[in-house]
């Protein structure tokens, strides 16, 4: 910490373990230790000017770098108990919160290192329910952010972007796919060609990468979803069937990012899924 630190961040001597332990430490001596530097480092961490992730990122060391992705996420947005978030339908923190309000930056980072280290899906507890929607805003919302500039400056992206809306152009003013393989069949047919003919034409008819394109679906690198765990189609339809009117949208649009929340008030068929 002391590598890291300076100014307001300075760490206290006393805190140096060649200080705060003795020669030989026992089990109370640790753990005395450990609850003083835990209680500076939360601090740190509820603290968004503090130097927090560049020691995150000196202990992570190179045995554990940080996953794809994720550079381009930024944690810069703090929630307070004085905030509440930009979505009309998202929740809000409230005044009355009681206890220390839950950092956005040690949530994220806490699962964005799970992630790094092949330990996703977990579990985030706590014993009040809208800080459980709390917590998955705070979640959510960084993951929105950084994928909003990415889309904006990412110039493979918007040369992608381009690329399918010219797609889209050229299918508008032309048939159908489906029109088009009908009328190769019967034009095949006139001439004479006989069915195994017609089956191995109707195979080379090539299926456009376009086609199962969605430009809304949210990006890998900014999402915690297993994609491999189920087939897209099989969890699109899962989250389409839910109710919108019981449903809150921000919740629905989380569920496509890999991140629910789950206690006794929310909607049935949202648990379920």
């Amino acid at each position: 910490m002391e590598a890291v630190g300076g100014g307001n961040y300075t760490v206290t001597p006393s805190l140096n373990p060649n200080r705060a332990l003795p020669a030989v430490p026992g089990k109370a001596d640790v753990t005395r230790w450990e609850l003083a530097l835990k209680k500076e480092l939360f601090r740190w961490m509820a603290d968004p000017q503090s130097p927090f992730d560049a020691l995150k990122k000196q202990l992570r060391g190179h045995s554990f770098p940080e996953p794809t992705g994720t550079s381009e996420v930024t944690e810069t947005s703090e929630v307070t108990e004085s905030t509440s978030t930009t979505n009309d339908d998202a929740p809000r923190t409230g005044a009355k919160t009681r206890g220390p309000l839950v950092s956005s930056r040690s949530v994220f980072s806490l699962v964005t290192d799970l992630r790094a280290h092949g330990s996703l899906p977990a579990i985030l507890f706590n014993y009040d329910r809208k800080l459980c929607e709390v917590i998955a805003n705070y979640i959510m919302r960084p993951l929105v952010q950084a994928e909003n500039k990415y889309r904006a400056t990412n110039t493979a992206w918007i040369r992608k972007l381009a690329e399918f809306e010219k797609w889209k152009a050229i299918q508008q003013s032309a048939r159908t796919k489906q029109q088009q393989q009908a009328r190769v069949r019967m034009v095949r047919a006139e001439e004479g060609l006989g069915k195994a003919d017609l089956e191995r034409e109707a195979a080379r008819v090539e299926t456009s990468k376009w086609e199962s394109f969605d430009p809304h679906a949210p990006l890998p690198p900014f999402s915690f979803a297993d994609t491999t765990k189920a087939a897209k189609g099989e969890v699109d339809g899962l989250i389409r069937s839910l109710d919108s009117a019981f449903v809150r949208p921000w919740l629905v649009k989380a569920l496509y990012r890999g991140v629910g929340v789950h206690h006794s008030g929310m909607n049935r068929q949202y648990r379920q899924v």
